[in-house]
């Protein structure tokens, strides 16, 4: 392979010299015209390239030279410290990730979220991939519900694709996450069916990014060999000569009649050379292998068998080449058999591409491994040892490698990559000792800097394409690729091997540290809840269950399904493409609950709208933030912030004591169901605070945003898009550039996580619409103060005006919607539309309570800015001055004791023959709210 090499490298630097002294001519002619006064020559321009042109000269040079050393031996790769050195900062500070940023990333969160939420973050992120879904699958319809397909496959498309076509069969499909690879961020496509995977390449990910800068790649080239089978060679020695003096005629035959247009395009064959291969070569048995008296044996039909094989190698560009190097074979093997005096057999490309050729490797200091209570020594060395335990045994080897190609074939397959040609290879290198070993290693080294470093790195070959074959006919493919940048072939033969190695990087720390089998486990228990039949919105607390009982099995989901007489069956969508656009906006939220040992969060990635992306964040450590995010959160939230939200879950906490369960539950799957409520509670929350707020700032302008809201019906509420939504609306001011994006942002998850969590279709149906009954009640009490309350052609008398505008004002406290949610935790035998009645009552007498509370507290305040409030209301119906209103409120609670009495007597006579509501809990929970506003 050497001549072929040294020809390469000779042609590259004939070109180099030849582009060297073109610059230089250029230069000259430059520096001649310049004193030239050509008003038609910009002077400045030209002077400003003169450094520029010298810099490319300078960068020729080495080229040339780096060529010629290279011409010396084999195609080579830089090794990962080289790269770092030549790289620099770009690997240690990609992409403007800053360590110090204290903003959750886009992703933070992204394995909590509903299947549909994280489409719709794809789609903020990747938003020409419903245009690239819908040019290559026209089948697809709606620009949003094409998200949704990302790897569908008509069956139609398919059966073009294959032989006797019946259907198409699904894998999940998810995203690597945390990726930085020769510092660029990468989310990466992964098509798998196993658990465990994805989460596990991403949890390593983010550790060799954060602590160690990340991946870094080289690749050897996109070299693949055709082969030539001679058989019955009369001299084999002569035939071998022979080959080499036609060596130049025979490469020039191969790319005028095999390969013409791969030739044109800078590829085409580049070598050919000839081998001999023998059975006496591979008789002898390795010594560590005792094999079975029965099984089967592979050996040739004679010890005598003895062939001349002639390699060709063909420069195959950017294609995987399988088709370009067996039309070569082909082309070539009737003038290789002449010249040998040989019969041909068969004529074919390897799949062992040696010089096709894949490196990834990290660096992560030691101090920054520690894990589960190891220290980060004690884990390198682990780590280490067990790399050491795949070098030498073929039977941990083999295991080690399936690890790795977890990874690697979950990308090829997103990618549509031949991975059973990247298996073939890679398990083929991983014998080329003479013994199956490990694909991947391990050691720790001593900086320059004094530091020690765990050092892991991973090559093998990669045949892979950005061009050709199924690629140009699974629209799936084009979607997956334009998620990772449209990359080459190499830059894509990079990240299959980074995700391999931190694949076999997650999974060698686990079985060194813990063992692999418990976190492994609870992923698999996902799989078992699906079998037993677990509707989806059951299948986390099914898990639950299993990992509380310790009993991860079919018949331990079964038993839990069964004593809730529950079944059902769940099907589930797709992503899209990357373009340069202003990244989404993030919104993130963490408050502590009562009877969580966690707080819970909220990620949201909406829309944005200006030319800078906008993060807000309610948050322990929020003071922190700069003022100018702090005073946009003001504008959108008013002064509900962390504090605010702290107090006012510690309040949901207590209305939870109205539906106390009569009967124990198991405390894990409380928990599960705990966190779930709460955090839907924090959406409908957030949703109301933010859609008053935008209201205020325009009264005009937000009631039609809401209204069309209101129009959409629950089904269409995930293939709508924002900007079809504000098509028709000006959008004047910062704030409604944030909170509308972000309003629609809240009402998606809120349909999300409803419908894919609330298992009775009749609670669900009731929980959306009590959210829509509360905006529109929302936007109603604005209207009532924008009129003349006191208007005298108003026929009814202030007391049925005021309970009339308390129904709507005071729906805006929420307190039946809390409720609702919180019906989620009834007892199995209990059906929602029997305490559907007693929540409607407890809600709305919660809701007048609160209210009037609440608007006595802060009736001064509501006369300054305007705003809905149940006292001014009433005095304004009785012609006060609501600025004499502190003289007024004895009065105004005598008129209401009466009201309040009458609903609670009404109450305890409705629940009196049920055991669903606890009436001494109600009556706390009143006594509680009048308390709270007592203190303000």
């Amino acid at each position: 392979m050497a001549p072929a090499i040294e020809d390469i490298g000779h042609t590259i630097s004939h070109v180099s010299v030849q582009a060297l002294g073109n610059l230089n001519a250029l230069i000259e002619l430059v520096e001649t015209i310049l004193p030239r006064q050509d008003t038609a020559i910009n002077l400045p321009s030209i002077k400003n390239a003169i450094p520029h042109l010298h810099q490319l000269v300078e960068i020729s040079s080495k080229l040339s030279e780096y060529v010629r050393q290279m011409s010396e031996g084999y195609p080579v790769m830089k090794p990962p410290s080289a790269l770092d050195r030549s790289f620099g900062n770009i690997c240690v500070q990609p992409n403007g990730l800053s360590k110090a940023s204290e903003q959750p990333s886009l992703w933070s969160g992204f394995y909590t979220k509903t299947v549909r939420e994280r489409m719709d973050v794809l789609h903020l992120v990747y938003p020409k991939l419903s245009h690239l879904i819908n040019t290559k699958e026209t089948l697809i319809v709606k620009s949003k519900e094409s998200v949704r397909n990302i790897g569908y496959l008509s069956i139609r498309t398919a059966d073009l694709m294959i032989e006797n076509c019946v259907g198409v069969l699904g894998l999940p499909l998810g995203l690597g996450l945390n990726f930085i690879i020769d510092g660029q961020s990468f989310t990466v496509p992964m098509a798998i069916e196993e658990p465990s995977v994805v989460a596990a390449a991403s949890s390593a990910a983010k550790i060799i990014g954060s602590a160690g800068g990340g991946f870094f790649t080289s690749t050897s080239g996109n070299i693949m060999t055709a082969q030539i089978q001679l058989i019955d060679t009369r001299d084999i020695p002569r035939a071998i000569e022979k080959i080499g003096e036609n060596r130049q005629r025979l490469l020039h035959l191969a790319n005028e009649k095999s390969c013409p247009s791969m030739y044109k395009r800078g590829g085409g064959a580049i070598d050919i050379y000839c081998r001999v291969v023998t059975q006496a070569d591979c008789a002898s048995r390795s010594n560590w292998y005792n094999p079975a008296n029965d099984e089967l044996e592979i050996r040739a039909s004679s010890s005598n068998v003895k062939f001349l094989v002639v390699h060709v190698d063909i420069d195959v560009c950017e294609a995987m080449g399988a088709n370009v190097v067996n039309s070569v074979a082909e082309g070539l093997s009737d003038e290789v058999c002449a010249i040998t005096e040989s019969s041909c057999g068969l004529r074919i490309l390897t799949n062992f591409c040696t010089q096709r050729r894949a490196r990834a490797a990290f660096e992560i200091p030691t101090a920054e491994l520690g894990w589960k209570g190891v220290s980060g020594a004690d884990v390198a060395n682990r780590i280490v040892e067990a790399y050491n335990f795949a070098a030498v045994d073929p039977f941990r080897a083999v295991t080690n490698n399936k690890g790795i190609m977890n990874g690697i074939d979950a990308v090829a397959l997103a990618t549509g990559q031949d991975w059973r040609a990247i298996e073939a290879g890679a398990h083929c290198y991983a014998c080329r000792s003479g013994q199956y070993k490990s694909l991947s290693k391990y050691e720790i080294i001593t900086r320059s800097d004094g530091i020690d470093v765990l050092q892991g790195s991973l090559e093998l070959p990669m045949a892979v394409g950005s061009k050709g074959g199924a690629l140009q006919t699974h629209p799936g493919y084009a979607v997956t690729r334009a998620i990772l940048g449209d990359p080459s072939a190499r830059t894509l033969s990079g990240i299959i091997t980074a995700v391999g190695l931190a694949q076999n990087f997650a999974a060698v720390r686990a079985i060194a540290v813990t063992g692999i089998q418990h976190g492994h486990m609870a992923l698999h228990a996902r799989n078992f809840a699906v079998v037993a039949g677990a509707p989806s919105q059951l299948v986390t607390e099914v898990c639950a269950y299993m990992l509380g009982r310790k009993s991860i099995n079919l018949d331990t989901a079964k038993d839990y399904l069964q004593a809730h007489a529950l079944f059902s069956s769940f099907w589930n969508s797709p992503p899209q493409s990357p373009v340069k656009v202003t990244p989404p906006s993030m919104f993130y939220v963490e408050v502590p609950v009562p009877g969580l040992d966690r707080h819970i969060s909220l990620n949201i990635a909406f829309e944005s709208l200006g030319t800078h992306p906008q993060y807000i964040a309610i948050k322990p450590t929020s003071e922190k933030i700069q003022s100018e995010c702090l005073t946009l959160q003001h504008q959108l939230l008013g002064d509900k912030g962390y504090r605010q939200l702290e107090s006012m879950f510690s309040f949901v906490a207590s209305m939870r004591s109205v539906l106390t369960p009569k009967q124990p539950l198991d405390t894990q799957v409380t928990r599960v169901n705990l966190e779930f409520q709460n955090t839907l509670q924090l959406v409908s929350i957030l949703i109301n605070i933010l859609s008053y707020r935008l209201v205020e700032v325009a009264p005009h302008t937000v009631p039609a945003f809401i209204a069309k809201l209101l129009h959409s019906s629950a089904s269409e509420v995930g293939t709508i898009t924002f900007r079809a939504m504000v098509q028709d609306i000006s959008l004047s001011n910062q704030v409604l550039c944030v909170g509308l994006p972000l309003l629609f942002a809240l009402w998606q998850v809120l349909h999300y996580r409803v419908e894919q969590e609330v298992v009775s279709a009749f609670l669900r149906n009731e929980i959306l619409q009590e959210q829509r009954l509360i905006l529109r009640a929302l936007v109603a009490s604005f209207c009532t103060i924008n009129q003349d309350e006191a208007d005298s052609t108003n026929s009814d008398t202030p007391d049925k005006a005021f309970e009339q505008f308390m129904r709507v004002h005071s729906k805006r406290w929420q307190a039946t919607m809390l409720l609702l949610i919180d019906s989620l935790t009834l007892a199995p035998e209990l059906r929602p539309q029997d305490a559907l009645p007693y929540l409607h009552d407890i809600g709305e007498l919660v809701e007048w309570k609160g209210t009037v509370a609440h608007d006595i507290a802060r009736y001064k305040r509501a006369i300054q800015e305007h705003e809905p409030n149940a006292f001014i209301f009433w005095l304004k119906k009785r012609t006060i001055n609501p600025a004499m209103g502190d003289g007024y409120i004895d009065k105004f609670q005598a008129f209401l004791n009466p009201l309040f009495t009458e609903r609670v007597d009404h109450l305890q006579q409705q629940i009196s023959g049920t055991h669903m509501i606890d009436l001494a809990a109600v009556k706390c929970l009143l006594v509680r709210i009048q308390n709270v506003y007592k203190e303000i």
